[in-house]
C-alpha cells in the first residue's frame, strides 16, 4: 500500500500557494446555525477548530490563523508554518481574529457558540459546523471548502486520494476493537458501531467483535475495568494510552496474552493519535491510515 504517497502529497499542497482563484457568483453554504453567504473568493482563511484547520490545508491553504493548542502538541499529520498565528482560546476571539483581516472564519466545538458565530460574523464570512453533531464530516467539510474556494474538482481528489487509500487497506470482516486507557484502574471501549472513532475501520469493512458490541453502554462507549481486558481482543487492536502519564497498557495484566498481542495486531496511539481517529480529517485518516497499515495487513491476512 501507497499510504505515504497520499500523506506526502498533501503535505506538499499545504506548503504552496493555490493559483489564483477567479471570484464568481455568490456561494451559499447551509450550515447548523443557518447559512453563510461567501460572496469573494476567499484567500485570508482562519480555522478554528482541528477538522476545519486540516480541510483548509488538505485544500492547499495555509490559514492565517488558528486556534493554539493549550497542550502544544500539534497533531503529527499537520506541517507546521511560520506564517500562520496561533488565536488563543482562552482570550476574547473577536479581536484576535479581527487582527487576522481574514476574509473567510471556520469555526467548530467550543468556538462555534451562537454568540460566538454572531460576532465573528460582522467580521467575515463565518461558516460555524454543517450539522449539530459533535463531530463533523470531514468530507462534507472539504466539499464545503470546494465549493468557497471555487475549486471542487480539487475538493473531489482530496476526497478520492483518500478513499483509494481505505479501499487499498480493506480488511472485510475482520473485527476490530478501539478503546484508551482512561485511568490506572479503567478503560473506555467503542460499542457504537455508528461512533466517530469506528467510523475509518466501518469504511475498511470491519465490525466489532460480539463481546463489545452486547455491552451496556453510555452514548456508545463502555467502561470496563483493566481486569476485563480480554473483551477487547479482536482481530485488530487498537489501544490509546499515555505512557509518559503513567498510562501504560502494555503493563496491564493480561494483555500479553490477548490474540492481538500474540499476533501483533494491537495498536498502541497516544493521545493526539486517538484525537485524529474520534475526529476525523483528511490529513489524520492518511497519517492513521499509515500507522494502522501494519497491523491492517496482519489482521487481514
Amino acid at each position: 500500500m501507497r499510504i505515504a504517497v497520499l500523506a506526502a502529497a498533501v503535505l506538499l499542497l499545504a506548503g504552496c500557494q493555490l493559483p489564483e482563484r477567479s471570484a464568481d457568483r455568490a456561494v451559499t453554504v447551509p450550515h447548523a446555525q443557518g447559512e453563510t453567504v461567501v460572496e469573494r473568493t476567499p484567500a485570508r482563511v482562519v480555522a478554528l477548530g482541528a477538522q476545519w484547520t486540516d480541510a483548509t490545508i488538505a485544500m492547499g491553504v495555509t490559514p492565517v490563523g488558528l486556534l493554539a493548542d493549550p497542550a502544544g502538541t500539534a497533531p503529527p499529520w499537520r506541517p507546521t508554518t511560520g506564517s500562520t498565528t496561533a488565536v488563543d482560546p482562552a482570550k476574547p476571539l473577536g479581536y484576535q481574529v479581527k487582527e487576522l483581516r481574514p476574509e473567510l472564519i471556520l469555526l467548530e466545538g467550543p468556538a462555534a457558540a451562537p454568540s460566538t458565530y454572531l460576532e465573528l460574523t460582522a467580521i467575515a464570512p463565518t461558516i460555524p459546523a454543517l450539522t449539530a453533531g459533535p463531530v463533523g464530516d470531514w468530507r462534507d467539510q472539504v466539499r464545503a471548502l470546494g465549493a468557497v474556494l471555487r475549486e471542487p474538482d480539487a475538493a473531489a481528489e482530496v476526497i478520492a486520494a483518500v478513499d483509494r487509500g481505505i479501499e487499498r487497506a480493506s480488511a472485510p470482516g475482520r473485527t476490530v476493537a478501539v478503546a484508551w486507557l482512561a485511568g490506572p484502574g479503567q478503560l473506555i471501549a467503542v460499542t457504537d458501531p455508528a461512533a466517530p472513532a469506528l467510523a475509518l475501520f466501518t469504511r475498511l469493512g470491519m465490525r466489532l467483535p460480539d463481546t463489545l458490541a452486547g455491552l451496556p453502554a453510555d452514548q456508545g462507549r463502555a467502561v470496563l475495568p483493566v481486569d476485563r481486558l480480554a473483551e477487547l481482543d479482536a482481530d485488530l487492536l487498537v489501544l490509546a494510552h499515555s505512557p509518559r502519564a503513567g498510562l501504560d497498557a502494555t503493563a496491564l495484566p493480561g494483555y500479553g496474552e490477548l490474540g492481538a498481542a500474540r499476533n501483533d495486531t494491537a495498536v498502541l496511539l497516544d493521545p493526539v493519535e486517538l484525537a485524529g481517529l474520534e475526529y476525523p480529517t483528511a490529513l489524520s485518516v492518511p497519517f492513521l491510515l499509515q500507522r494502522l497499515e501494519p497491523a491492517l495487513r496482519r489482521a487481514a491476512g
